[in-house]
């Protein structure tokens, strides 16, 4: 028996693109996603690309920009987008990149 597998990776918040990823995967029958990281660090929705990840339960590793995130909480010295990705997300997301640091 045979198990499909699609890798997915560097989202970089981009729900509009997983969500069009996600449906075509479903389409093709897809058995496991694995997310190979550097998911929410960008300037467009990582709130809501950090839910679908959370809620289609894939398989997700930490990428550098997922560990840059963790690491600019409480920073008051950080780039603009990482303002926003880090005023967006809330504190179940946060916790979601931290678990996946640690795999």
């Amino acid at each position: 028996m045979s198990i499909a597998v699609a890798v997915i990776s560097d989202i970089h918040g981009n729900v509009w693109a997983l969500e069009s990823v996600l449906q075509d995967i479903r389409r093709r029958g897809i058995d496991c996603i694995v997310n190979l990281g550097d998911s929410l660090y960008g300037p467009i929705e990582p709130y809501s690309t950090a839910k679908i990840l959370m809620c289609e339960k894939i398989i997700s590793i930490s990428g550098n920009q997922d560990r840059i995130i963790l690491e600019s909480i409480g920073e008051t010295n950080i780039h603009q987008t990482m303002r926003y990705v880090l005023e967006d997300l809330d504190a179940q997301s946060v916790e979601w990149i931290k678990l996946d640091c640690q795999q």
